[in-house]
């Protein structure tokens, strides 16, 4: 029946907010580990959208990691003459001890670099 349905929906749209949250989460440790912590809070994790048309599924979290970085000035932040941040910089450092530099100049930059850092299964709809 339709509540059947209903309840089958939700069950796996909530299997693939998990399964996106942890993929989001271990890509913000290569993207921005000063901040990565963002996605553990309630309020910044993957959830289902509430509207019926737009996406499936939202995350805050990376508008989140941007006003952080730039109020906390870390590690190194452009601002305009407004004083609004126009470049965030990341020093990140791999298991192998190799430093990369990274910046970005928006909100949109910074969760696009988070998108590729993800593994590539999570867009499997059969993946683990």
């Amino acid at each position: 029946d339709g509540n059947s349905l209903h309840i089958l929906a939700k069950a796996a749209m909530d299997e693939t907010a998990t399964k996106l949250q942890k993929a989001l989460r271990k890509a913000a440790e290569t993207v921005f580990p000063q901040v990565a912590s963002v996605l553990d809070l309630p309020k910044e994790c993957v959830k289902p959208a509430a509207a019926a048309s737009g996406p499936d599924l939202l995350c805050h979290a990376p508008c989140t990691a941007w006003r952080r970085l730039c109020h906390a000035r870390w590690p190194s932040v452009h601002l305009n003459r407004e004083g609004e941040a126009t470049t965030v910089c990341i020093t990140t450092v791999s298991p192998y001890g190799v430093q990369r530099q990274s910046s970005y100049g928006s909100v949109k930059d910074l969760s696009l670099a988070l998108i590729k850092a993800m593994p590539d299964d999570v867009w499997d709809p059969m993946g683990a």
